[in-house]
């Protein structure tokens, strides 16, 4: 054993692991951990300490203050859980409502296309016909009212006119 500050320590073999690293700086804090219990005891080659020495020496994990934080933090994670499910259900529901309503304006906006194109093919149609029905009044009026040439040429000439006009 080898003596260091006033405390002796036991004879150990290196290791490399966390635990008994652990171990050693429990055993070296003059203190015996009691699994039990959430405190440390006192060993009995330790001088008198004070109080807060032993408080220092406290696991911090095994406190009631502790133990009460992490159970006020696990019902807020059940909570939080609880409510970002709920979130995600509603979005879910939205969606599918969301999903139909688009499949039925799709179904609207193909029935509207074809609308479009039926009264496009009916304008083109009655467009053909006026064109169709304005040639055919146009070749009847000139037909009616061909120009006859003889009276045309006599009723522009100065030929009907008196000639008191012409002064």
């Amino acid at each position: 054993m080898s003596i260091m500050s006033g405390q002796q320590y036991p004879p150990m073999a290196f290791d490399h692991s966390w635990t008994a690293y652990q171990a050693a700086l429990t055993y070296s804090a003059a203190g015996v951990y009691n699994p039990g219990n959430y405190d440390f005891t006192r060993s009995p080659n330790t001088s008198g300490g004070s109080d807060e020495s032993l408080e220092s020496r406290i696991d911090p994990k095994r406190s009631p203050k502790y133990a009460e934080k992490r159970k006020k933090n696990n019902e807020a994670a059940k909570k939080s859980r609880k409510q970002r499910k709920e979130r995600e259900l509603g979005y879910q529901k939205e969606n599918e409502v969301l999903k139909v309503k688009n499949q039925e304006l799709e179904a609207q906006n193909q029935e509207l296309i074809t609308q479009l194109k039926n009264m496009n093919t009916a304008m083109q149609d009655l467009i053909a016909e006026r064109d169709t029905l304005r040639q055919s009044n146009c070749v009847k009026f000139h037909a009616q009212h061909a120009p006859h040439a003889l009276r045309d040429l006599t009723n522009s000439n100065d030929f009907n006119r008196p000639k008191y006009e012409n002064l």
